[in-house]
């Protein structure tokens, strides 16, 4: 009964509620999940009729007090409610004993529930009530806070005319003006303003309403407001910042310090120095930039800022060139104390017209070790504009820079056309990086760079040439790297697939060592043989069962890999899993294990593939331990190898039977007990 209670309450269904009351009376004071009687429930939805029967039937008003989940009583939800006949309802609990005085766990009062999520005729009975009208919640935020915050102005209107303290503080947005200033609301903060609130009030970060609204919508309008209120547009913030600092980090901010600057906004506040300009330059705001220099003299700079000021203009010049350009005239003296560095940042952003500006100061002026500094600059290049002017100013295209040449630079973040501007200029397709990285590695790291990849090829990169450094072709590299873009790139373009490392390595060995699973459907839907063996013998099964990887094992048996291959030494891949050093991780080996015998592979006992059993100095056993299966534990190492190999037992037993799939012990049940476990497999072999 007391589910179909609520839900009459929550529709007003008042012959429901009148006949679950006659049943029992007591059905008032059950209540939903959110501990919601049926009087909250009615007092929030509006239904007024339905709340009259309950409070008649509330002998001794019980419930009128009680509260739910976020300590709100019925009047509180009635003041938290939108509903056409809230007001009503206050009227009839507030008749029937109420208390004016309840807050909710955030401590809010009537008052200010009915502001934050009520209706303004609400607020205007409340008022109208003995209470305190700046009560404070636990946030010290006001019913006027409140008001002000959502914008409603008849509501502020309403509780200012009632005696409102106005410039009540907050620990957030300070006054009810900042609480305004949120969302910009003009005609909130215009009837504020005119009813005496202090316009250069500070929240506890010291900001003004000024400050607080920067950015968003009708932010002008706002400002003006204050301006013609008497706002101060040089305070200053706990971060010593004031409005016009805060209005150059926007981006969009351009009209904002515009109109700052036009009232009075000083950008040297309080710093004294043109560290404003830094910041808007750092951020590539160079529009802002070029107003606020209109209003600083060069002597505000020091020489380091000044270069700090051309450095972010020259990195970010791409976006305004032209500003750029007139911040380089304005400091021609202070560009060569830091030529490399400028003409580095204006390449890497691939604007011609800054660059071709700084080569020529840098003619002009005889700047010392200019060919070297041309030379360093074409590894920050990333247009061909830019490129043709540092070859065309005397940049070797064959110059190196940590091992790589400019060609290798380039593919890695330039264009095709700019490579084949340099192949044309003849730099060397199948040139390596000190570690043996070829132009076709750099370029292949990224699938998006297929045209640079095409172009090399097609311009005489040889995909079988072996490095002198590496001793290893493109296609090994690329398998090494489990790069299966080139891979498949160099397969395609007649690249020798069955080309080895010096120990007999293929590019699938290698790309088993990388875990590259996707790598195997790649050469077996090629013919590769799958099973072919490096000069210890292992197969690239052996390397996936000595790593360790499940997925990739899975993926070479399914296409033809022999689980019985032997290497030099006369083990299998299972029998490889059997080498435990230290550092094995004996659960990991189980899966591993497990993996190969669910496949077929078949365990010979012998001492040589026994699991090692590690011993301390003082000769006991497990004093190595490892984490199990749920990390709530761990265990000594030496009890999982015995775990390891009663599993062992059991999938053999298994396999025999012919019983798939092989059963998976849960050791986190068994919590890695090795009597718990060897009973476990003795009952499932039948022993």
């Amino acid at each position: 009964m007391a589910a179909v209670f609520l839900a009459a309450a929550r529709d007003g269904d008042v012959d429901m509620l009148q006949r679950c009351l006659n049943e029992d009376n007591a059905v008032l004071l059950v209540y939903d999940e959110n501990e919601n009687t049926a009087l909250h429930l009615v007092a929030s939805a509006g239904h007024l009729d339905a709340l009259r029967l309950l409070l008649d039937n509330d002998v001794g008003n019980t419930c009128i007090e009680m509260t739910n989940s976020t300590m709100k009583t019925a009047l509180l939800c009635a003041c938290s409610s939108q509903s056409a006949q809230s007001v009503e309802i206050v009227r009839e609990l507030l008749g029937r004993g109420a208390n004016l005085n309840a807050v909710d766990n955030c401590s809010r009062t009537a008052l200010a529930c009915a502001c934050l999520e009520g209706t303004t005729e609400v607020v205007k009975e409340l008022v109208t009530r003995d209470l305190d009208l700046d009560s404070v919640d636990k946030y010290h935020t006001t019913a006027l806070h409140y008001a002000a915050g959502i914008g409603n102005l008849p509501m502020v209107k309403t509780l200012l005319d009632a005696g409102a303290s106005i410039n009540a503080k907050g620990a957030g947005p300070a006054t009810a003006v900042h609480q305004a200033a949120v969302y910009n609301d003009v005609e909130v903060a215009e009837l504020l303003l005119k009813s005496g609130i202090d316009p250069n009030a500070r929240d506890p970060w010291s900001r003004t309403a000024l400050m607080h609204g920067i950015g968003k919508e009708r932010y002008l309008d706002f400002a003006r407001l204050l301006i013609v209120h008497g706002v101060d547009v040089n305070a200053i913030d706990i971060n010593q910042e004031t409005a016009l600092h805060k209005a150059s980090k926007l981006v969009d901010g351009l009209d904002i310090v515009k109109f700052l600057l036009k009232h009075g906004a000083d950008p040297l506040c309080p710093q004294r120095d043109g560290s404003i300009v830094i910041v808007a330059a750092d951020r590539g705001h160079l529009d802002i930039v070029d107003v606020l220099m209109d209003y600083i003299d060069d002597s505000a700079f020091s020489p380091h800022q000044f270069q700090l000021l051309l450095a972010h203009a020259c990195r970010n010049c791409d976006q305004n060139f032209r500003v750029a350009l007139k911040l380089l005239h304005r400091g021609e003296n202070i560009v060569l104390e830091n030529y490399a560095g400028l003409l580095n940042e204006a390449v890497l952003s691939g604007n011609a017209q800054v660059v071709a500006y700084i080569l020529e100061l840098g003619t002009k002026a005889a700047v010392p070790d200019m060919s070297q500094t041309l030379d360093s600059a074409l590894f920050h290049v990333k247009t061909l504009d830019v490129l043709n002017l540092l070859v065309e100013r005397g940049a070797s295209i064959h110059t190196t820079e940590g091992g790589c040449n400019v060609l290798h630079s380039v593919c890695m973040k330039g264009t095709a056309d700019m490579v084949e501007m340099l192949l044309d200029k003849g730099i060397d397709p199948n040139g390596t990086t000190s570690l043996g990285d070829s132009s076709f590695q750099m370029a292949a790291a990224n699938p998006k760079r297929d045209d640079i990849v095409t172009l090399l090829i097609a311009r005489g990169f040889n995909v079988n040439r072996v490095d002198p450094v590496t001793q290893m072709s493109p296609l090994l590299q690329a398998c090494a790297k489990g790069n299966v873009y080139a891979t498949t790139f160099l397969l395609d373009h007649g690249a020798d697939a069955t080309t080895t490392t010096m120990d007999g390595c293929t590019g699938l060995h290698l790309a088993c060592y990388k875990g590259a699973f996707w790598m195997v459907e790649l050469f077996c839907k090629r013919g590769f043989d799958i099973n072919a063996q490096n000069v210890n013998g292992w197969t690239p099964l052996h390397i996936a069962a000595n790593v360790g990887d499940t997925q990739l094992i899975s993926s070479l048996i399914e296409f033809g890999a022999n689980t019985e291959a032997l290497d030099q030494d006369g083990k299998t891949p299972l029998s490889i899993c059997m080498q435990w050093e230290w550092g094995t991780n004996p659960l990991r080996r189980r899966q591993t294990i497990y993996e190969l015998m669910s496949h077929g592979a078949a365990y010979v006992s012998s001492p040589e593939h026994s699991t090692k059993v590690f011993f301390d100095e003082n000769g006991e056993e497990g004093t190595e331990l490892v984490h199990c299966v749920d990390n709530s534990y761990v265990v000594g190492r030496s009890k999982l190898a015995t775990i390891v190999l009663l599993h062992i037992q059991l999938w053999t037993a298994e396999q025999q039977r012919g019983k798939k799939p092989l059963t998976q012990i849960d050791l986190s049940e068994l919590k890695c007990d090795v009597k718990a476990v060897e009973r476990f497999v003795l009952q499932a072999i039948g022993k």
